[in-house]
């Protein structure tokens, strides 16, 4: 992949406000957080805090591999959900039939996942698929609730380690969360495990599960019956200080991740090599305050979005990084945001980003130039 020649300068990380970055996480949090209650409601055209929320919203966007791939999207018009799979890296997609209010999906296999299927705004549901997305069964009559003490908390994030043990993450206050051990047919409920709010959450044999969010990364190596935050500072996490937050992390089999997010007013990419033991900031880049979102196709190359439509790459490892930006703009009465929520970049130039608010948009030049998908045009 060719990127231009405009090296982004990078600079190690100053003291700022992290006051305002705190108030921006949090509209930013409580916004996906309205933004997604759309699901399986009358058509919104703007979510709680004025963004603008796509009639043919996509929810979600998720790769397996360099070829197997889903898109999770909901018609708010016709009221319908809909699963788009590739199986030859995004140059076609096939649309199949889906849970109404599908909006979640992680798979381990290119035919074993599971989803998240939204009943009403209080009620979720896991479901599992063990043909790559063409049938889908409940997996338990239990909802994927947890009864906090603000009101019920929804789980929206899933991940799975193996075909029999996964995790589910919910929100938008504090961090609760559910796990299973027989692939879904029960739930069990780890109310607020961790504290503090959580964005995100990776789990693998090697790695554990790690869970991240403001101002915390922590795992646990024993399934979740002990926890332990990853200390910033040398021995831990490269971060100056405890004002911090992780937006996304990417993980490949070969140990090597990358967590993305923001230190204080500086947006922020770490590495680790070992599973997530010890982490090495490879990228503090002053002006850029949020880095929402990280995706590496193999150890040397891969890319993150910044605000307000910057996309960010690295062809040698995080050495040096190469900044333009190209991301898609804001049309003026357009009303959407400027996150970038989900990023998904694939060794010949062709990749996906999302919006918030379910916009879409790909690339097949290495993320020089973007264009609308939408998946349910005719010819599409």
């Amino acid at each position: 992949m060719r990127f231009p020649d405009d090296i982004w300068n990078i600079f190690r990380t100053g003291r700022g406000s992290f006051a305002k970055a705190s108030v921006v996480l949090v509209v930013s949090v409580l916004a996906t957080f309205c933004a997604r209650r759309s699901v399986g409601q009358p058509q919104l055209n703007e979510d709680n805090f004025g963004y603008a929320v796509n009639p043919r919203e996509v929810s979600d966007l998720f790769f397996v591999d360099s070829s197997r791939g889903w898109i999770a999207l909901q018609d708010h018009k016709t009221q319908a959900s809909y699963l788009f799979r590739t199986s030859d890296g995004g140059q076609t997609w096939m649309k199949l039939a889906a849970p109404s209010g599908l909006f979640r999906v992680f798979f381990i296999s290119p035919t074993a996942g599971w989803a998240l299927v939204k009943r009403d705004e209080n009620t979720v549901y896991l479901f599992r698929t063990l043909d790559g997305g063409v049938t889908w069964k409940q997996s338990t009559a239990t909802p994927a609730v947890v009864q906090a003490d603000y009101g019920p908390a929804t789980m929206d994030r899933l991940a799975f380690a193996d075909e029999q043990n996964g995790w589910l993450e919910g929100g938008p206050i504090g961090c609760p969360l559910m796990r299973t051990i027989d692939g879904g047919q029960t739930l069990i409920s780890e109310l607020d495990a961790v504290g503090d709010t959580c964005y995100g959450i990776y789990l693998s044999k090697r790695t554990g599960i790690l869970v991240y969010g403001e101002r915390f990364v922590t795992r646990s190596v024993d399934g979740g019956k002990n926890w332990e935050d990853i200390p910033y500072g040398p021995d831990g996490l490269d971060i100056g200080s405890d004002y911090f937050s992780i937006d996304s992390a990417f993980f490949l089999n070969d140990g090597h991740g990358w967590l993305a997010g923001t230190d204080y007013d500086n947006g922020i990419i770490l590495a680790t090599v070992d599973f997530g033991r010890h982490w090495k900031k490879i990228l503090a880049a002053s002006g850029m305050g949020w880095f929402h979102t990280v995706y590496f196709w193999d150890d040397h190359e891969g890319c993150t979005t910044a605000d307000p439509i910057h996309l960010a790459c690295t062809n040698d490892g995080g050495r040096t990084w190469k900044h333009r930006t190209t991301l898609p703009p804001i049309a003026d009465d357009s009303g959407q945001s400027s996150d970038f929520t989900k990023l998904v970049m694939l060794s010949g130039g062709r990749g996906w980003v999302l919006r918030r608010g379910g916009f879409l948009y790909v690339t097949t030049d290495g993320g020089r130039t973007w264009r609308g998908l939408d998946l349910l045009a005719p010819g599409k």
